[in-house]
């Protein structure tokens, strides 16, 4: 058991010093003797933060994937999931990921931002409106969310400009 915990504190150093390839080869020794199910979920889930910081969006969300088995309840996994799908543009099964995301927590406003974003590139402007002020809506103004909050009201702004709806746009 000492020697895990320290397989996976080496991996959150290398993860921390942005060494992330390192921390995903030691990661994956650590899963492969981990037998409990916490420590699973944080080994799958900092090699799929890993994958996720170095780009590779198919293997994050194949790492997602594995720690949403063991833990489907946690809103983090499926709105990072659904920004590795935005970024690898497989926008149906992103918008099924930040749903999913805002469904299990209403205050995940940080899913919202990028929920709404992903209609709007996609000109689905209705959807993304509507999705932008459920996110306004679920979190009134709170100090850690101003600036969520603020990005919200502006590209709902941006859309309403993008549609020609310039009183709605102010």
């Amino acid at each position: 058991e000492n020697e895990e915990k320290n397989l996976f504190t080496n991996a959150k150093r290398h993860y921390d010093d942005s060494d992330y390839e390192k921390a995903i080869k030691v990661l994956q020794k650590y899963i492969a003797f981990e037998d409990k199910k916490e420590g699973l979920i944080n080994g799958l889930r900092l090699i799929a933060k890993s994958y996720e910081e170095l780009e590779d969006y198919t293997n994050a969300v194949r790492f997602y994937d594995e720690v949403i088995k063991l833990d489907p309840t946690n809103d983090f996994y499926f709105s990072h999931k659904g920004y590795c799908l935005k970024q690898d543009q497989k926008y149906s099964k992103a918008e099924e990921a930040f749903r999913k995301a805002v469904d299990l927590n209403p205050k995940n406003i940080w899913a919202y931002m990028h929920f709404g974003d992903i209609l709007k590139d996609q000109e689905k402007y209705t959807e993304a409106i509507e999705i932008i002020n459920e996110g306004i809506e679920k979190n009134p103004s709170q100090p850690k969310n101003t600036t969520s909050l603020f990005w919200l009201h502006q590209n709902k702004g941006h859309i309403y400009f993008d549609l020609n709806r310039w009183e709605e746009a102010i």
